[in-house]
Parts: structure tokens; sequence; C-alpha cells
């Protein structure tokens, strides 16, 4: 269980790493924002129960993995997941909840090793309507088709089903 639940982590990570430097490459100033990268310490008391879970807690566990900065100036929180199956993120209610509740204005990117690689909504808009779109077809970020097939590549290489 160990072995899947380390390959589980890695892949997210590697999922995280490619939709920034996806992002960076794109014109994008990235700057990492999530509990994982700002507040490790936090982290560990969560872990070894030390730390009461609250409202403010959750918030924090929740916390988007970076927040991007566009040529313009907008800025967004970005939340990364790497998914094999999109209908297994359906089942990541916990998740979505927290997302829903205190990110509602970020941007949420699901990466899977089917395509299309890259699947992005607004937070809100899969609360309303549990849709994602391709990234090549999402108004809010623009990433070119060539940078996307780039890293979509990254992806059929690093995650085979």
């Amino acid at each position: 269980m160990m072995v899947i639940e380390s390959e589980s982590k890695l892949k997210g990570n590697m999922a995280e790493c490619i939709v920034e430097q996806m992002f960076f490459e794109a014109g994008y100033h990235v700057f990492r924002f999530g509990y994982e990268h700002t507040i490790q310490y936090l982290k560990e008391l969560v872990k070894e129960k030390k730390l009461r879970i609250n409202q403010v807690t959750e918030k924090i566990r929740s916390m988007p993995d970076f927040i991007a900065v566009d040529t313009k100036g907008n800025t967004f929180f970005v939340e990364v997941k790497f998914r094999t199956d999109w209908t297994r993120w359906e089942e990541d209610k916990p998740l979505v909840e927290r997302l829903i509740n205190y990110w509602r204005d970020g941007i949420l990117i699901v990466v899977s090793n089917k395509e299309p690689y890259f699947k992005i909504s607004t937070i809100k808009e899969y609360d309303d309507k549990r849709k994602l779109h391709p990234l090549d077809e999402f108004r809010i970020i623009k990433i070119d088709k060539d940078i996307i097939e780039k890293y979509a590549n990254l992806v059929k290489k690093y995650f085979r089903g």
C-alpha cells in the first residue's frame, strides 16, 4: 500500500511541476503557494495530530498549489491534480468541497494520462456544472497549443497507463 501511496504522491508532484513549467513557458509568473510548499511545519503538526482541525486549518490544508500572474497582471490561484481517469475526480468529494468553500475564485487543472491531457475549469464553474474543459479551449488561461502539445508529450512519457 505504501508503494502505491508514494507513487501517487510522486505523480501529483510531477503533474504540478509540468503545469508550473507550462505556465512559465507561456509567459506567466508562477509562485508556489500550496500548503506543502509554504507551511511545511504546520503540515507536520497536522500529520502528528498535534493540531486541531477547524475552519482555519482546513483552509490552509486546501491552499491551491500556486499563484499565476499573466502578462496583464491578472492573478490566479491554481490547483493541480493528477487523475488517471476523469471519473476518479468525481469521487474526490472532500477535496472538491474544500476548494469550493475556500478557493471558489481559483482555477482547477486536472492532468491525466488520457487525452485531453490537461482539463481546466474555474472552481466556481466546476461547482455549478461539474464541467472541465480542454486547456486549449479555456478563455481565462491562455496557453499556446504548441506549448500544450509539448507538455502533453511529457505527460505521455512519464504517466503511461
